[in-house]
């Protein structure tokens, strides 16, 4: 527990200092786009990001591995950010693992739910401020560690493909889902099998990076 403890408190003071100039600012600037039903928007401030992955079973059917290593090339290609895996390197910004609900919940000790496909958990963030978007407010937020499950569950590898993009999406800071209105976008709030990043998908989070 110490050396979990030490690693976040490190992750977070190098954060602070990478966020220093915007930080706990009462306004850090506007939005020219808002695609969220959320008010919370996200970002790594070094716009850079190592994901830590782990596929905790060797189930050939559950597309783990091919799925999350193209969400990370089309988030990468669409932000304009490197994104980079290890399996060694304890210190990576996000954490990503693969399994059926009872392996990741032995794993991690994380309770799954059963009814899901994905999931994503901000364990660690801080408060950058606000920008605005339309004269709204809305909460801007420094990334310091994220927790992402893709489930196995015995989908096609389309679909496993979605939830992967999907999932890491709210990793990289975005937060909420699209509109009802527009199921063919990655960020939908159920899964589908679109496994191509929309404009409204990627302008939503591009314009914070």
């Amino acid at each position: 527990m110490k050396r979990k403890t030490l690693k976040i408190l490190s992750l977070f003071v190098a954060t602070l200092i990478l966020c220093s100039s915007v930080a706990h600012a009462a306004s850090i600037g506007s939005l020219s786009y808002w695609e969220s039903d959320d008010n919370k928007i996200g970002r790594w401030c070094d716009k850079s990001v190592m994901i830590w992955s782990r596929k905790l079973n060797s189930n050939g059917n559950f597309f783990y591995t091919s799925s999350v290593n193209s969400a990370a090339t089309k988030w990468s290609s669409a932000l304009g950010i490197p994104i980079s895996f290890t399996t060694t390197n304890p210190y990576a910004g996000i954490f990503y693992f693969g399994g059926t609900s009872d392996e990741i919940t032995s794993y991690t000790g994380y309770e799954m739910p059963s009814n899901v496909t994905g999931l994503t958990k901000y364990t660690s963030y801080m408060n950058e401020g606000t920008r605005t978007y339309s004269g709204s407010e809305k909460n801007s937020y420094a990334l310091v560690t994220v927790n992402v499950f893709l489930l196995d569950k015995s989908r096609s590898s389309t679909q496993y493909a979605n939830t992967a993009l999907h999932e890491l999406g709210h990793a990289l800071g975005w937060m909420g889902h699209t509109s009802t209105s527009f199921p063919n976008t990655v960020m939908y709030p159920t899964a589908t099998t679109v496994t191509s990043l929309t404009t409204r998908d990627i302008r939503h989070l591009s314009q914070v990076y």
